[in-house]
């Protein structure tokens, strides 16, 4: 069993501390202490939302698992200890607030041993000297019947509860759980994962009545879950609640129609943030994906016929090269759907045919789906309610999908025609009518989210086109930029908030895809440069776009929308 030690060689004394002596003397706590590490994967970090004496409260949560002892010296293995120096006891109106709250939370336990009252009384009295105690007494009503300010400061103990085993398109969902949950350790909270591939979904009524931090899901069903009254499982479930949606949201509107309480959409695209205030009742913010750092040399792949290891490509003639040895790389899929398109526009009346070639007509002004659609309908002279506006538009996605894959492989063609080499992966490329030409590589291979880090890690060029978000960022790009590869893109506004072309990023317009071209080509020619913009994106997404950068976000973001919840 791991042992806090409490280090004041003033006591000259070494002895063991019971929870209740710490609850009861906060005192016994002053000097240096030294937590063994493994202890932080059973006990949250310090509660951050705390007024004051968050050591201390710390210091209490930790001794209901693990022992304690006060002592004279100082710890073995030091190295393996998170080391906290206890400031001077808070004896001020927001140590009483948290006095308060200690004495809730543990009431329990003052009762059983009788001395609920005496503790009560002290708190008060201490309150009356300082001049406070009528501002104390409604606090410590409010806490000790668990309302008011104590849920958001309980909460702030509790652990986040991430939904994860989603097996869309390669697990990427669970790819992004896993990092967001990895960084949430990192920094020293606990996470609890419910696997949905394993256990199934009325499992969660596990929950019900426990709080959490945050109950995050990566575009989820799981939030629509009702009991057998219809009431939405999630509002008996005490916390906020966060869920990723990385697509359009009318994509995913069936679950934002009706949603539980305190439930806000986390959307990559800033536009989509606009769209959904206006459309969908639940909470919105902007939070994009952020992206997985896997800078290692030593890694051996298999990409289709070759194979990577030590930064060297390996194929039949066993051919060395340098570590970056592809020029461009392109991990997308090809979507050929002009037939169902087709079959799709056969089956409408002439007049929603029509509608259709309009509101491709404004997407091709690089507008977003929503815009192309409403201004397609002021055209005709169309006036729909909101429900019928995201309905409509909902349907109109397979049109969506198909201008941006027009785009995409207009993208492709553009460069491979100008002699500029691509590599592409994935079986999808199966059908592509490029794949004759000799600048063209195909790996007939779907990866892994590592894989294709692996990739990056080995491209010069990482080429992207958004799937038409026209504000926002991917994890593409983060991952890209993360495995220092210089990311080609189409630019928009929040791209161009954070990466300035030819320093970190080089942007491309849809309508002027022909000058990519000669740019990538005379960047070929400059390893140094492509090095240097390399490194600029790098440091500009290490610092602003990983995974933990977004934890350190949503821990903010939860603890904003807990006091809001709890009207503080």
């Amino acid at each position: 069993m791991h042992t806090i030690v409490i280090y004041n060689p003033s006591n000259c004394r070494n002895e063991p501390l019971s929870f209740l002596d710490i609850l009861l003397n906060e005192t016994l706590i002053e000097g240096t202490i030294y937590i063994p590490k493994a202890c932080l994967k059973k006990v949250s970090t310090i509660n951050h939302r705390l007024p004051a004496k968050q050591i201390y409260e710390f210091i209490l949560r930790l001794a209901c698992v693990f022992p304690v002892c006060i002592a004279d010296q100082l710890p073995d293995q030091m190295d393996s200890c998170m080391i906290l120096q206890v400031p001077e006891i808070d004896f001020d109106e927001a140590g009483f607030v948290v006095d308060c709250y200690i004495a809730a939370r543990y009431k329990k336990v003052l009762l059983e041993h009788q001395i609920f009252d005496s503790a009560v009384n002290s708190i008060l009295l201490a309150s009356r000297q300082l001049g406070c105690e009528n501002r104390m007494i409604p606090i410590l009503e409010e806490m000790l019947q668990e309302n008011g300010r104590y849920p958001y400061y309980f909460q702030g103990s509790q652990p986040f509860l991430i939904y994860t085993g989603d097996p869309f398109c390669f697990q990427i969902l669970s790819v992004f759980a896993e990092n967001l949950g990895k960084s949430l350790e990192q920094n020293g909270y606990l996470v609890e994962y419910f696997d949905v591939s394993k256990e199934d979904y009325t499992a969660v009524s596990r929950y019900i009545d426990k709080s959490f931090q945050a109950v995050i899901g990566m575009q989820s069903y799981m939030f629509s879950v009702r009991l057998t009254d219809e009431q939405f499982l999630h509002d008996r479930i005490n916390g906020p609640k966060y869920n990723f949606v990385f697509d359009h949201p009318v994509r995913f509107q069936n679950h934002l129609k009706a949603t539980p309480q305190n439930l806000t959409i986390l959307t990559l695209d800033q536009d989509y943030e606009v769209f959904m205030r206006k459309y969908y009742p639940p909470n919105v913010r902007f939070l994009p994906p952020g992206g997985i750092e896997n800078l290692q040399e030593d890694k051996t792949h298999f990409y289709g016929k070759s194979c990577i290891k030590d930064g060297h490509i390996y194929n039949k003639s066993c051919v060395k090269d340098k570590r970056r040895i592809y020029d461009v790389t392109f991990i997308a899929s090809y979507n050929d759907i002009k037939e169902a398109v087709s079959v799709q526009l056969l089956q409408m009346d002439r007049p929603m045919r029509f509608l259709v070639n309009r509101f491709w007509l404004h997407m091709r002004k690089n507008l977003t789906a929503e815009t192309s659609l409403l201004l397609a309908l002021k055209d005709y002279g169309y006036v729909l309610l909101d429900e019928d506006f995201t309905e409509l538009l909902e349907k109109f996605q397979k049109f969506v999908l198909y201008m941006a894959s027009r785009y995409r492989f207009k993208l492709v063609k553009t460069l491979v025609s100008s002699g500029v080499k691509v590599d592409v992966f994935g079986k999808s490329w199966s059908t592509c009518p490029l794949r004759d030409n000799p600048n063209l590589n195909w790996h007939d291979l779907d990866l892994s989210t590592e894989e294709c880090l692996d990739v990056w890690h080995h491209s010069k060029f990482s080429l992207n086109m958004m799937s038409w978000h026209k504000n926002a960022l991917t994890e593409r790009i983060a991952n890209s930029m993360l495995q220092k590869a210089v990311v080609i893109t189409d630019r928009n506004p929040y791209l161009e908030s954070q990466f300035q072309d030819g320093q970190d990023i080089i942007y491309y317009d849809l309508d002027q895809m022909d000058k990519l071209p000669a740019r990538i080509q005379r960047l070929l020619q400059s390893p140094e440069r492509i090095s240097e913009i390399g490194e600029n994106g790098y440091q500009k997404a290490a610092k602003y776009h990983t995974w933990d950068c977004r934890a350190k976000e949503l821990i903010q973001i939860a603890e904003q929308d807990a006091a809001h919840i709890c009207n503080l």
